[in-house]
């Protein structure tokens, strides 16, 4: 099936889910479409993908939580991370324009060192390098009559070229090491505001098994370290930011030290792993206990 003809499928499915949401009344039309959109961007993703490549894609159905890419797009071979994605509310009287909250949050998914697109339902926005620096595809002219058939409308095949390149690189590179630490820096921060918005939630009250599994294991392994190590730590702030430094450590110690002559990375996953495995640390020197015993905390959930 061609871009266009996949295109106009998923526009026709769009508009019906957006006219059902706005004569039922729903706050919010970006959640109202959400499995359409979803089902589109699995659709073209597939598409574009390089022949004989396998794609995982990543989507985040929690929609309580912020700062948080809609869809990280992964290698299933490398685990390499072609791109991030992010679903908006559609704007459909005039082009997308991405508030000064949301054009922070895109840079966050920057940082992070991969491409990220942008997409309102009918307009891509793709970004490489900086927010500044932006590429747009509208797959139908705005603005949107509602009078109109979307999908017997001209498409614009633009985005299939914009996706095929997003498409080329799964993003496993080397790094310098002064690199590294700035990428593991970011991650350790998103790591920390993440388990700090767990930390002041009541044990119960995660939105799945697997959530629910860390918020405990996060409330215990708080009980521990503020009775046993600093009573400070009780605080969720101080106690996510201790925890997201450790683990960021803790990766990067046993990297350094086991994974150099590995070229696979399910290979550096699996020694990495195997470092903090009981029988491996007992020849490391004590001062690695504190790391030890907080893997083994989360063990579960990591």
């Amino acid at each position: 099936m061609t871009f266009e003809k996949i295109t106009k499928n998923y526009l026709k499915d769009f508009q019906l889910s957006v006219n059902n949401a706005l004569s039922s009344g729903a706050k919010s039309i970006e959640l109202a479409t959400r499995p359409v959109v979803h089902n589109y961007i699995e659709a073209i993703a597939e598409h574009c993908k390089k022949l004989g490549s396998t794609l995982v894609i990543h989507h985040d159905t929690n929609y309580t939580k912020t700062d948080r890419p809609d869809w990280r797009i992964e290698d299933s071979s490398t685990f390499g991370v072609f791109c991030f994605g992010d679903h908006k509310s559609l704007a459909s009287s005039a082009p997308f324009r991405p508030t000064s909250a949301e054009q922070k949050q895109i840079a966050r998914y920057l940082a992070l060192g991969r491409p990220v697109f942008v997409f309102d339902g009918i307009e891509f926005i793709f970004y490489k390098d900086s927010v500044s620096a932006a590429i747009r595809c509208q797959l139908i002219p705005k603005p949107l009559s509602a009078a109109a058939n979307w999908s017997s409308q001209t498409i614009d095949i633009s985005a299939e070229t914009q996706f095929r390149n997003l498409l080329i690189n799964p993003g496993f590179r080397k790094w310098s090491e002064s690199q590294l630490i700035q990428q593991l820096a970011n991650r350790a921060r998103t790591a920390a505001d993440e388990m700090a918005s767990l930390l002041t939630a009541p044990p119960g009250s995660g939105s799945s098994v697997q959530e629910e599994q860390l918020l405990v294991s996060l409330h215990a392994l708080r009980d521990t370290i503020a009775d046993h190590h600093d009573p400070s730590l009780r605080d969720e702030k101080a106690c996510a930011d201790f925890v997201a430094q450790v683990l960021t450590f803790g990766l990067f110690y046993a990297h350094t030290r086991h994974t150099k002559s590995l070229t696979d990375p399910s290979q550096r996953q699996a020694a990495i792993k195997d470092f903090w495995s009981s029988t491996s640390l007992a020849a490391q020197p004590k001062l690695l206990r504190p790391f030890k015993t907080i893997v083994l905390a989360l063990s579960s959930s990591l």
